[in-house]
């Protein structure tokens, strides 16, 4: 997101922090209420694990699947 912003993208980098923050928002409701648990989504018992999920999944839709999407 930074990249975009130094690149004079302003638009794409709220787009992208917005994305980002509507994912983790959305996991995070979906574990507190159950509802990954019911579809048989959720991960394992643990905060290191729905951290580990949420990784994955912004990973994903930021270009690094399976990877921390900040590239380290």
């Amino acid at each position: 997101m930074g990249a975009l912003a130094a690149a004079g993208r302003l638009d794409d980098a709220c787009a992208a922090v917005v994305a980002a923050w509507s994912l983790v928002q959305g996991l995070a409701g979906l574990a507190a209420s159950g509802n990954l648990a019911a579809a048989g989504l959720a991960p394992d018992a643990g905060g290191d694990a729905l951290l580990g999920l949420a990784r994955r999944t912004a990973g994903m839709l930021h270009g690094s699947p399976g990877g921390n999407p900040d590239g380290a």
